[in-house]
Protein backbone atom coordinates (compact mmCIF):
# COMPACT_ATOMS: atom_id res chain seq x y z
CA UNK A 1 0.00 0.00 0.00
CA UNK A 2 1.28 3.39 -0.98
CA UNK A 3 0.41 5.77 2.31
CA UNK A 4 0.39 9.62 2.67
CA UNK A 5 0.36 11.06 5.94
CA UNK A 6 -0.69 14.42 6.26
CA UNK A 7 0.47 16.89 9.36
CA UNK A 8 0.32 20.56 10.52
CA UNK A 9 -1.19 22.52 12.56
CA UNK A 10 -5.42 23.66 13.04
CA UNK A 11 -6.93 25.10 9.75
CA UNK A 12 -3.48 24.42 7.84
CA UNK A 13 -5.32 22.14 4.81
CA UNK A 14 -4.53 18.56 5.94
CA UNK A 15 -8.12 18.21 4.77
CA UNK A 16 -7.82 19.79 1.74
CA UNK A 17 -4.81 18.35 0.67
CA UNK A 18 -6.15 15.23 1.76
CA UNK A 19 -9.67 15.76 -0.22
CA UNK A 20 -7.64 16.55 -3.45
CA UNK A 21 -5.33 13.73 -3.47
CA UNK A 22 -8.59 11.54 -2.79
CA UNK A 23 -10.17 13.38 -5.79
CA UNK A 24 -7.22 13.98 -7.99
CA UNK A 25 -5.21 11.02 -7.56
CA UNK A 26 -7.77 8.18 -6.25
CA UNK A 27 -6.62 7.63 -2.61
CA UNK A 28 -8.70 6.45 -0.06
CA UNK A 29 -8.44 9.60 3.41
CA UNK A 30 -8.38 8.42 6.85
CA UNK A 31 -8.59 10.53 9.47
CA UNK A 32 -6.95 10.14 12.75
CA UNK A 33 -9.26 12.03 15.10
CA UNK A 34 -12.39 10.29 13.69
CA UNK A 35 -11.05 7.28 15.43
CA UNK A 36 -11.33 9.92 19.05
CA UNK A 37 -15.16 10.96 17.83
CA UNK A 38 -16.28 7.22 17.91
CA UNK A 39 -14.72 6.81 21.10
CA UNK A 40 -16.12 10.15 22.42
CA UNK A 41 -19.36 8.71 21.02
CA UNK A 42 -18.94 5.30 22.77
CA UNK A 43 -18.24 6.90 26.32
CA UNK A 44 -20.74 9.79 26.01
CA UNK A 45 -18.80 12.76 25.86
CA UNK A 46 -19.32 15.52 23.84
CA UNK A 47 -17.48 15.92 20.73
CA UNK A 48 -15.23 19.29 19.99
CA UNK A 49 -11.84 19.47 18.68
CA UNK A 50 -10.56 20.56 22.33
CA UNK A 51 -12.43 17.52 23.78
CA UNK A 52 -10.83 14.92 20.71
CA UNK A 53 -7.36 16.63 21.99
CA UNK A 54 -7.91 15.71 25.20
CA UNK A 55 -9.12 11.99 24.58
CA UNK A 56 -5.57 11.88 22.07
CA UNK A 57 -3.31 12.21 25.11
CA UNK A 58 -5.43 9.99 27.18
CA UNK A 59 -5.70 7.11 24.85
CA UNK A 60 -1.81 7.56 23.76
CA UNK A 61 -1.05 6.95 27.37
CA UNK A 62 -2.55 4.12 27.78
CA UNK A 63 -2.47 2.48 24.48
CA UNK A 64 0.74 4.08 23.15
CA UNK A 65 2.02 6.71 20.77
CA UNK A 66 0.99 5.09 17.20
CA UNK A 67 -2.34 3.90 18.57
CA UNK A 68 -4.75 6.12 16.39
CA UNK A 69 -1.89 5.03 13.30
CA UNK A 70 -2.99 1.32 14.30
CA UNK A 71 -6.18 1.58 14.09
CA UNK A 72 -6.39 3.29 10.91
CA UNK A 73 -4.08 1.28 9.26
CA UNK A 74 -6.10 -1.64 10.27
CA UNK A 75 -9.32 0.12 9.00
CA UNK A 76 -7.40 0.49 5.15
CA UNK A 77 -6.10 -2.91 5.11
CA UNK A 78 -9.67 -4.55 6.21
CA UNK A 79 -10.92 -2.58 3.17
CA UNK A 80 -7.91 -3.38 1.16
CA UNK A 81 -6.84 0.22 0.05
CA UNK A 82 -4.08 0.98 -2.80
CA UNK A 83 -3.65 4.23 -2.14
CA UNK A 84 -4.63 5.73 1.30
CA UNK A 85 -4.70 9.51 2.75
CA UNK A 86 -4.01 9.76 6.72
CA UNK A 87 -4.91 13.15 7.69
CA UNK A 88 -4.34 14.63 10.95
CA UNK A 89 -0.52 12.89 11.98
CA UNK A 90 0.62 14.37 15.29
CA UNK A 91 3.16 12.13 16.79
CA UNK A 92 6.62 10.79 15.76
CA UNK A 93 5.32 6.86 17.10
CA UNK A 94 2.27 7.31 13.79
CA UNK A 95 5.11 8.41 11.34
CA UNK A 96 7.26 5.99 12.53
CA UNK A 97 4.54 2.97 12.64
CA UNK A 98 3.12 4.05 9.21
CA UNK A 99 6.56 4.11 7.63
CA UNK A 100 7.27 0.42 9.11
CA UNK A 101 4.32 -0.90 7.94
CA UNK A 102 3.58 0.16 4.52
CA UNK A 103 5.49 -0.44 1.30
CA UNK A 104 5.77 3.16 0.26
CA UNK A 105 5.67 6.02 2.61
CA UNK A 106 5.94 10.08 2.77
CA UNK A 107 4.69 12.56 4.93
CA UNK A 108 3.51 16.05 3.65
CA UNK A 109 3.45 19.16 6.38
CA UNK A 110 0.78 21.45 5.17
CA UNK A 111 1.73 25.22 6.23
CA UNK A 112 0.09 28.26 7.11
CA UNK A 113 0.54 31.65 8.73
CA UNK A 114 -1.94 32.28 11.56
CA UNK A 115 -4.15 35.02 10.65
CA UNK A 116 -5.40 32.57 7.64
CA UNK A 117 -5.56 29.48 9.86
CA UNK A 118 -7.53 31.42 12.05
CA UNK A 119 -10.04 32.74 9.39
CA UNK A 120 -10.80 29.31 8.48
CA UNK A 121 -11.70 28.32 11.23
CA UNK A 122 -15.63 26.89 11.70
CA UNK A 123 -18.30 26.42 13.96
CA UNK A 124 -16.52 23.28 15.83
CA UNK A 125 -13.37 25.47 16.67
CA UNK A 126 -12.52 27.95 19.48
CA UNK A 127 -14.17 31.11 18.45
CA UNK A 128 -11.63 33.21 20.44
CA UNK A 129 -7.86 34.14 19.10
CA UNK A 130 -6.78 33.28 22.50
CA UNK A 131 -8.47 30.03 22.80
CA UNK A 132 -7.49 28.86 18.90
CA UNK A 133 -4.35 29.31 19.51
CA UNK A 134 -3.83 27.58 23.08
CA UNK A 135 -5.08 24.48 20.84
CA UNK A 136 -2.10 25.11 19.02
CA UNK A 137 -0.05 25.12 22.13
CA UNK A 138 -1.74 21.85 23.68
CA UNK A 139 -1.18 19.97 20.51
CA UNK A 140 2.36 21.24 20.06
CA UNK A 141 3.14 20.75 23.77
CA UNK A 142 1.47 17.45 24.53
CA UNK A 143 1.53 15.19 20.90
CA UNK A 144 5.38 15.90 19.03
CA UNK A 145 3.99 17.16 16.59
CA UNK A 146 6.58 20.07 16.16
CA UNK A 147 9.09 17.70 15.35
CA UNK A 148 6.65 15.79 13.03
CA UNK A 149 6.15 18.79 10.89
CA UNK A 150 9.89 19.51 10.94
CA UNK A 151 10.50 16.05 9.64
CA UNK A 152 8.29 16.08 6.83
CA UNK A 153 9.63 15.24 3.51
CA UNK A 154 7.96 17.71 2.15
CA UNK A 155 6.56 20.92 3.52
CA UNK A 156 3.27 22.65 1.14
CA UNK A 157 2.45 26.32 1.62
CA UNK A 158 -1.25 27.24 2.29
CA UNK A 159 -1.34 31.19 2.11
CA UNK A 160 -2.74 31.54 -0.89
CA UNK A 161 -5.86 30.00 -3.35
CA UNK A 162 -6.97 26.88 -3.62
CA UNK A 163 -5.96 26.72 -7.05
CA UNK A 164 -2.70 27.55 -5.89
CA UNK A 165 -2.19 24.64 -3.18
CA UNK A 166 -4.02 21.95 -5.96
CA UNK A 167 -0.78 23.30 -7.84
CA UNK A 168 1.44 23.11 -5.66
CA UNK A 169 -0.46 18.86 -4.84
CA UNK A 170 0.20 18.13 -8.86
CA UNK A 171 4.06 19.48 -8.52
CA UNK A 172 5.03 17.24 -5.77
CA UNK A 173 3.05 13.97 -6.83
CA UNK A 174 4.95 14.27 -9.75
CA UNK A 175 7.97 13.87 -7.82
CA UNK A 176 7.18 11.32 -5.06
Amino acid sequence: MFGIAVTGLARSGKDAVADYLVERYGFRKLVLSEVLAAELEKQGRPDSKMERSMLGVEIRKMQGKDVLARKVLETARREKFERAIFSGIQSVAEVEFLKSNLERFTLIAVEAGEENRFQRKTQSDPQSRADFFARDRHNLEKFDLKAVIEGADHTIPNNSTLDDLHRAIDELMQNI
